[in-house]
């Protein structure tokens, strides 16, 4: 889940998401990466939070398939 999206940021989609449907797992992705943003990202529910400045894509395919199984 990116943070910056039009009408609704990251943070308030996971919220509203895990509310609905509690058994997903959300990641955040952002390059919005301080430690403010990755708070508010697990405070909202999401189990990971992954940096795009730092994630390539690898590590992503690895962190997707961890929470599917």
């Amino acid at each position: 889940m990116d943070y910056r999206m039009p009408i609704v940021n990251g943070i308030e989609a996971t919220k509203l998401v895990i509310e609905l449907f509690p058994e997903i797992k959300i990641i955040g992705f952002s390059c919005d990466d301080d430690s403010t943003t990755k708070e508010a990202f697990f405070k909202s529910g999401a189990v990971e939070f992954l940096s795009k400045y730092e994630t390539d894509n690898k590590t992503l395919v690895f962190k997707i398939t961890s929470l599917l199984v």
